[in-house]
């Protein structure tokens, strides 16, 4: 995930991450945006896309494991993690050659774990009657627990688009927040010129 652009205030100057110039940041920005909304029409090639993404993911991950056993590990440890280096590469090969199949498998992975994140946010906001945003806590565990609900009753369909979905939403809030931030230091720059 890409960082948004932020000045934070050190001893004696601004420190600034993200692109240097507001233009720079509203390009980034657009793109983002632009390419969140193409992966909206898009999502079940971008679900594709992450699966294969993941899967290459388990491999280099599965090659590293073995690497280490071979080159560090001694006795039954050594076994072990080459064993699991072995599952990595396995799984991530499934997941390349039968990328629809790794996404439905992830895609009931993600609506189980929204559900069980949800009963647990909600648990919390009950219980924890003395927090600050208490109903805010428990508005977002119902939401986690909904979206979960949904995505696995249309499961295995939902296996299709919903990772892709997910992303493409995750673009187009990185994207307005990218254009935000560059509206901000167009401001703060303005600001400064004035005073």
């Amino acid at each position: 995930m890409a960082s948004v652009p932020t000045t934070t205030q050190s001893s004696n100057s601004n420190v600034r991450t993200g692109p240097s110039s507001p233009g720079l940041a509203l390009i980034y920005g657009i793109l983002m945006l632009v390419v969140g909304v193409i992966g909206v029409g898009a999502a079940c090639v971008l679900t594709w896309t992450t699966a294969i993404f993941f899967g290459c993911l388990l491999v280099f991950g599965g090659i590293a494991a073995i690497a280490r056993a071979v080159t560090h590990d001694t006795g039954g440890t050594r076994i072990g993690h080459v064993l699991l280096g072995l599952a990595y590469i396995v799984g991530g090969m499934i997941a390349i050659l039968h990328p629809y199949v790794a996404s439905i498998a992830l895609t009931l992975w993600i609506a189980i774990a929204l559900v069980v994140a949800g009963i647990f946010q909600m648990v919390v906001a009950l219980r924890a009657t003395g927090m600050p945003n208490r109903a805010w806590a428990g508005f977002s565990g119902l939401a986690s627990f909904v979206l979960g609900a949904m995505i696995w009753y249309q499961w295995p369909a939902s296996g299709i688009w919903a990772i892709g979905m997910f992303m493409a939403i995750e673009l187009m809030v990185q994207g307005w927040a990218w254009i935000m931030g560059a509206m901000a230091m167009k401001a703060e720059s303005a600001a400064m010129r004035t005073a």
